[in-house]
C-alpha cells in the first residue's frame, strides 16, 4: 500500500537514538511488493563519526539494491556538508522545525541554524536553510 502511494518499490525505514556522545542508528530497506527485508542494519558509533555511519548506511543500501553509481551520483550521496557534528546536529533540528511551518517554530529554527552557522561557517545547507527561515516571517 505504502509503495503504491508513493509511486515506490522501495521504503527505508529506521531510527535514530542519541545517548551522550553516542548514537544508535537502526535501518531496513523494505521491498513494497513483497513486504521481505532486503537490508537491516545497526550502527553503534560515536557522535563524531556521524558522517561516516551515514556513508555506511549509503554505501550498504546501494549494494543491496545493486544500483551503479555515475560519479555525479557519488558525490550527491558524499556526507553532509558541515564538518562539525554540533553544527551538523543544530541543522537536523532546525530543519525539521522549518518544515512545521509556525511563526514559533520558524523562531527556533532560526536561532538553531543561526548557531550551526556559527560553528561552521562554510555550511551552506546552515545557510541556504536559515534564509529560508526569514522568508517566513
Amino acid at each position: 500500500e505504502v509503495g503504491t502511494k508513493l509511486g515506490v518499490r522501495h521504503v527505508l525505514e529506521g531510527s535514530v537514538r542519541k545517548s551522550g556522545n553516542r548514537v544508535r542508528i537502526t535501518a531496513q530497506l523494505i521491498d513494497t511488493t513483497t513486504g521481505g527485508h532486503l537490508w537491516a542494519e545497526r550502527f553503534d558509533r560515536d557522535l563524531t563519526d556521524i558522517f561516516a555511519v551515514q556513508d555506511d548506511v549509503t554505501q550498504q543500501i546501494v549494494e543491496a539494491l545493486a544500483v551503479n553509481l555515475t560519479e555525479g551520483d557519488r558525490k550527491r550521496l558524499a556526507p553532509g556538508q558541515a564538518g562539525h557534528p554540533e553544527a551538523y546536529d543544530c541543522f537536523l533540528r532546525g530543519r525539521e522545525l522549518w518544515h512545521r511551518l509556525t511563526k514559533q517554530t520558524n523562531s527556533d529554527a532560526r536561532e538553531l541554524l543561526q548557531r550551526a552557522v556559527e560553528l561552521d561557517p562554510g555550511f551552506a545547507s546552515a545557510h541556504a536553510y536559515l534564509a529560508l527561515t526569514h522568508g517566513l516571517d
